[in-house]
């Protein structure tokens, strides 16, 4: 019984995280080799993929500034979903770490990019009056 919940709690997991593992399908060789273009195009830039399976997104790459702030970044991120003023946007790592407003995006990346070079973040929506 309890097998069986770890196995039900494992396969949720893996699909609240289905976004990440579908840009992951691709051969690692083509997304280090499409990570190492953007990073020799724009050295002065972080790749970043978010996904959400409950917020639509009309765009998921972002290539953002080694220097701003992670509350830059959802200022920027904010620009491309349709929002309730009801509603709170939670950002963390592929890991589910969440992060602080004040952290530089190069510090992020540092400590949580995948073997990829690309960082991911998860974005979720909350309701937060009720």
């Amino acid at each position: 019984m309890i097998l069986n919940y770890l196995k039900d709690l494992n396969k949720q997991k893996q699909d609240k995280l289905n976004f990440v593992f579908g840009y992951k399908n691709k051969p690692l060789k083509e997304r280090i080799a499409e990570s190492e273009r953007i990073y020799n195009k724009y050295n002065d830039r972080i790749p970043i993929i978010i996904g959400s399976n409950d917020i639509e997104l009309s765009r998921n790459k972002f290539l953002v500034s080694r220097d701003i702030t992670f509350g830059n970044l959802i200022l920027i991120i904010r620009k491309y979903i349709k929002l309730d003023q009801t509603d709170a946007l939670f950002i963390c790592t592929e890991s589910g770490k969440c992060l602080k407003g004040s952290d530089i995006i190069m510090d992020i990346w540092d400590r949580h990019h995948d073997i990829d070079n690309f960082l991911y973040l998860i974005i979720k929506k909350e309701n937060t009056f009720g």
